[in-house]
């Protein structure tokens, strides 16, 4: 089992960030490999569970699942320092386009408060999920599952009638929806 979840300019209480996440990967079930960090002002926060996380001066990143690099540097800096890491670098060389460089079962966060840039993705075939909860004005909440996202205090949790009905003759709540009216999911 892996979780990532996190949060971007949706702070909460100083002094309780590490809380805040701890609660939102708390559904994970080995808490032995469980890494989080927040900035000071609980303005930004991610967490990952058998996953990794990286923060280098004001950028963070997170990522969980199998990735596999087809760019041989970001591929030996994976195995050298984490993929994590590898992000990292990635996003400073290419931005957005390092998805191009991205393969396998992936969620990916790239948190860069300086530039109020966040960037969420989950792999191509929609194997990894990523669920989110926009704020006004501009936050955001995101977890790997409804109940990770739930888990914030500025998060809430009304069931969508249409979710229902999508369930009930579907069998699914099709992404971008979610059962809960607050939270949407990213498309593959």
């Amino acid at each position: 089992m892996h979780a990532l979840s996190g949060w971007f300019a949706a702070g909460v209480a100083d002094g309780s960030a590490d809380t805040v996440l701890g609660r939102m990967l708390g559904a994970a079930i080995d808490r032995s490999s469980m890494q989080r960090a927040a900035n000071t002002s609980g303005e930004v926060g991610v967490g990952v569970v058998n996953g990794t996380l990286a923060c280098e001066g004001r950028l963070w990143s997170a990522i969980v699942g199998r990735p596999r690099w087809l760019d041989a540097d970001l591929a030996s800096l994976a195995e050298r320092s984490g993929h994590g890491t590898a992000l990292l670098e990635a996003y400073r060389r290419l931005g957005t386009d390092l998805l191009s460089q991205l393969l396998g079962s992936f969620s990916i966060a790239v948190l860069d408060p300086a530039n109020r840039r966040l960037l969420l993705a989950v792999d191509r075939m929609g194997i990894e999920t990523l669920c989110y909860a926009p704020l006004e004005p501009g936050g955001l909440i995101f977890g790997s599952t409804t109940e990770q996202v739930k888990a914030h205090p500025r998060v809430g949790a009304t069931v969508s009638e249409q979710s229902i009905f999508n369930y009930l003759y579907c069998g699914i709540c099709p992404s971008p929806g979610s059962i809960y009216r607050e939270q949407r999911k990213l498309l593959q």
